[in-house]
């Protein structure tokens, strides 16, 4: 006691020193008390799902082989179709809204996901019912809230199935109750499930989306190790040995080949993926109007001509078709790219919904390496030098001032 008394007037004769002493002491306790929750409940304890060993993430590698990239919904699906090694796999996105209430708005923070995440996670609801792949492939607005939102905000209801609630505005029809202590992703505050389509659904036919996080469940006895070599087995088996080798390193961001400069281009080209497949005729002709125009500018911008003009359409589902025209005189205007192509384009029926249109020039020249025979009544074409003019001026004053006939934009 008397080492304690003597310790506190200590102390108390200097009243600063002290009372910096104990906010450090204050926050190290706290900081470490914090790391080490966080390292307790990610690290030290396995996760609350059966089987955690099981689960994996799925990432892109960028091109310098460095960091994670998260998916698009296309990559989803195509693994989901090709993955062998995976019992089941799921893609999330996190996401937050405004629960509607005869009081103040709430804002609640959870999660967008595929009915597989149930099957993933190996977890169903308490009460009710999980999504179902019918909720996936429609703009169905249904809701599961985890069990500590239930109790929170609707004072555990036991009749809250089938109840309409409003989040964003927007009425969802409660369909579950997730199990007590249900968190996921872990160490991430999260109080609902909605399926993914009605989210985002404008983003779900784009490659370049990636927005997507995808979670699998392995298959017992299967390991990550055996993950990766069995893709580069896929890819041997279906490619050979050396392309399916080379391109499962170009795929771990691997890529040995020397960069050679001032490469001289064999073609260039343009081309677009419609939102939904369409047959609009009209649609179709000013996107390859659009398309020639871009290719004609690059040509110009580059001082290339083109001895060959291609047109390229994927109908549905993948099915891809090319008409290639070959020219006497090669070309770099606007006017005669759009000629050929749209003349090329009457080659195909509509009968069936076109998915992708592309517009390409080939067999590139620069002006003086062909000789240019002009015929006896042939005039020099002012169209290159009326193109050139028009680029020009989009250059300094920006794309949409002058627009050709046929692609404005509306």
């Amino acid at each position: 006691m008397t080492d304690i008394r003597y310790a506190f007037r200590m102390l108390l004769k200097s009243p600063g020193f002290s009372i910096i002493a104990i906010i450090t002491l204050a926050l190290g306790i706290g900081a470490n008390s914090a790391i080490f929750s966080v390292i307790d409940s990610v690290l030290l304890r396995p996760l609350a799902f059966p089987q955690p060993n099981e689960l994996a993430m799925l990432w892109s590698a960028p091109g310098n082989g460095a960091g994670r990239e998260t998916q698009s919904f296309p990559d989803y699906e195509d693994f989901r179709a090709q993955a062998k090694s995976f019992q089941a796999l799921t893609c999330y996105v996190g996401a937050s809204t405004v629960l509607s209430t005869s009081g103040d708005p709430i804002e609640l923070d959870g999660l967008a996901a595929t009915s597989d995440i149930f099957s993933v996670l190996k977890v169903s609801p308490m009460l009710g019912r999980a999504f179902t792949q019918a909720d996936d492939n429609s703009e169905a607005r249904v809701v599961i809230f985890t069990y500590e939102a239930w109790q929170r905000y609707f004072n555990g209801d036991p009749n809250i199935l089938g109840r309409q609630v409003r989040l964003a505005l927007t009425p969802y029809t409660v369909i579950g109750i997730l199990p007590r202590g249900f968190q996921f992703p872990i160490g991430v505050r999260s109080e609902y499930l909605t399926p993914i389509r009605p989210l985002v659904a404008s983003a779900l036919k784009s490659r370049g989306s990636h927005f997507l996080r995808i979670l699998g469940r392995l298959h017992p006895g299967v390991t990550i190790g055996a993950v990766r070599a069995r893709r580069q087995e896929d890819l041997t088996q279906a490619l050979g040995n050396n392309m399916g080798a080379h391109l499962h390193q170009l795929a771990m961001g691997s890529d040995d080949r020397p960069v050679v400069p001032n490469w001289e281009p064999k073609s260039i080209s343009n081309e677009t993926t419609f939102e939904e497949d369409t047959r609009d005729r009209e649609l179709l002709v000013k996107t390859i109007r659009r398309l020639a125009e871009s290719v004609g500018r690059r040509l110009r911008r580059d001082n290339y001509r083109a001895r060959k003009v291609t047109l390229k359409v994927r109908l549905e589902p993948f099915e891809t078709h090319t008409r290639q025209v070959s020219l006497k005189r090669p070309v770099d205007t606007d006017e005669e790219i759009i000629r050929l192509a749209l003349s090329l384009f009457d080659q195909f029926s509509l009968e069936r919904r076109i998915r992708l249109i592309g517009v390409g020039t080939g067999d590139i020249v620069r002006p003086g390496e062909e000789p240019m025979q002009l015929g006896l009544f042939d005039e020099p074409r002012k169209d290159s030098v009326i193109d050139r003019t028009v680029d020009a001026i989009r250059d300094r004053f920006g794309e949409d001032l002058i627009q050709r006939g046929g692609t404005r934009k509306r």
